[in-house]
């Protein structure tokens, strides 16, 4: 099971891993239990050390049977915004914009052989995506019939407005999706792809990094899911978010949102250079800084190291929160 269970393995093949592990699981139960009941005829209530581990994995098993049937059977509609990347939409979900949290989606079609295969996700919901800006550029006549041109400064006023699209409805539930060997690899274009989903979990404790006086988010290409419910949940927030080339069509995705965000450094192509952010907020003189990293292993690796040192060498104190997508 240990070496079933190394990071090389789930990379190569998620579920050669898990069924190896449940499978070896269930074998060390039942070669325990005829351990138990043959050479000890139970009389020891060793049994009962049995009887726990395995009413706490049924119980885990219910609890997820139990959260997909809550949610109900969902249809999503899927759309291709690049070759490598999709866009997920499962109507009638309201589950809110808390951050720090994902759910396990079932596509049990795509692969009929292995229906239970299921990944996890950062969330949004669709509402958060729906934002949209007008311009509108308004005359001194268009203010004020009848006055004169001298009375009225002439301006333009960029106004943004919430629209309720599809139906009137703030529920929605929208995933970023970029393919990959597993499942993830038959996603196409589908408007009513059979969806089950479990959860929400909560991925981190968001309460001290929600109440630092700065809020710094750092992300690497499909990891700005995780990090775009956090920019309405502090007053005080700044994103900085790196996309491969591959991976531009995330930005223009997700603009709507970037456009509500006053401070962003988003760059597509270049990497970010993690110490200079955080010197950066350190110099501007914030007592405490929080510091939620989203994306791949290396990136979250990089954000630990330039923490750290930046704690040891300057007077802020900082409030680390890590989403790794390292399964």
């Amino acid at each position: 099971m240990l070496v079933a269970s190394g990071l090389y393995v789930r990379r190569w093949s998620y579920e050669i891993f898990l069924i190896t592990h449940i499978s070896l699981a269930v074998l060390v139960i039942v070669g325990c239990w005829h351990h138990v009941d043959l050479e000890f005829q139970r009389q020891f209530g060793y049994e009962m050390w049995l009887y726990a581990a395995c009413a706490v994995w049924f119980f885990d098993r219910l609890v997820r049977v139990l959260r997909i049937l809550k949610a109900g059977v969902r249809r999503a509609k899927v759309a291709n915004i690049s070759d490598g990347f999709v866009r997920v939409d499962v109507e009638g979900i309201r589950w809110g914009a808390m951050p720090g949290r994902h759910v396990f989606v079932y596509f049990p079609t795509l692969s009929p052989l292995r229906p239970w295969e299921n990944h996890p996700f950062s969330l949004l919901p669709t509402e958060m995506l729906r934002l949209s800006k007008r311009s509108i550029g308004a005359k001194n006549g268009d203010l004020a019939a009848g006055l004169e041109d001298n009375d009225v400064e002439k301006h333009e006023t960029t106004v943004r407005t919430r629209t309720a699209l599809d139906g009137n409805t703030t529920a929605g539930l929208t995933l970023f999706i970029r393919k990959s060997t597993g499942m993830t690899k038959y996603l196409k274009a589908n408007d009513s792809l059979l969806t089950l989903l479990d959860g929400p979990y909560s991925s981190s404790q968001t309460k001290s990094v929600l109440r630092c006086d700065r809020l710094l988010l750092i992300g690497g290409g499909i990891g700005i899911t995780g990090l775009l419910p956090w920019v309405d949940s502090h007053s005080n927030a700044k994103l900085c978010w790196s996309v491969k080339k591959t991976a531009e069509c995330l930005v223009q995705a997700v603009d709507g949102v970037l456009s509500r965000v006053s401070e962003k450094d988003v760059r597509v192509g270049q990497r970010l250079d993690i110490g200079a952010l955080l010197s950066q907020e350190v110099h501007s003189g914030w007592a405490k800084i929080g510091v939620v990293a989203c994306g791949p292993g290396g990136l979250c690796d990089d954000v630990r190291a330039a923490v750290v040192a930046a704690g040891k060498k300057d007077k802020a104190i900082f409030e680390l929160e890590v989403e790794a997508y390292s399964w």
